[in-house]
């Protein structure tokens, strides 16, 4: 079996970075970005990039077709946030139900973000 792994928010660091360890490991790989101007950033890394919005049920699903192995690390990241609810909780916690809602074939699901990574508890492959 060739395991496909999908990574959700490919255009942050923990992302990008599990992108190209993957690739450079010979794994198959889709990249799931959010800004599409942001598709230069794994320009020669040899995986898959698409548009996914961990907040779009739609894109999320379009992406996760065919997905073995899915991680997670889309977050916002905003220190100061004036609507805490909004900008921070909604996007980190209710972001994350989508990828739960189309994950019932998913092998694995592993969500991590920078906070818990630099804690030393995040596993990036």
């Amino acid at each position: 079996m060739n395991t496909l792994y999908f990574v959700n928010g490919a255009s942050g660091h923990i992302g990008n970075n599990l992108v190209r360890a993957l690739a450079y490991q010979g794994r198959k790989v889709r990249a799931g970005l959010r800004k599409k101007d942001g598709f230069h950033t794994l320009k020669g890394v040899g995986c898959e990039i698409v548009y996914s919005d961990f907040l779009d049920h739609v894109s999320l699903g379009k992406a996760l077709v065919g997905v073995d192995i899915l991680f997670c690390v889309a977050a916002a990241r905003e220190h100061w946030a004036l609507h805490l609810e909004k900008n921070i909780v909604r996007p980190n916690l209710i972001g994350t139900e989508p990828a739960l809602d189309h994950s019932a074939s998913i092998v694995c699901f592993r969500h991590t973000d920078l906070g818990e990574t630099e804690a030393g508890h995040g596993v990036l492959v």
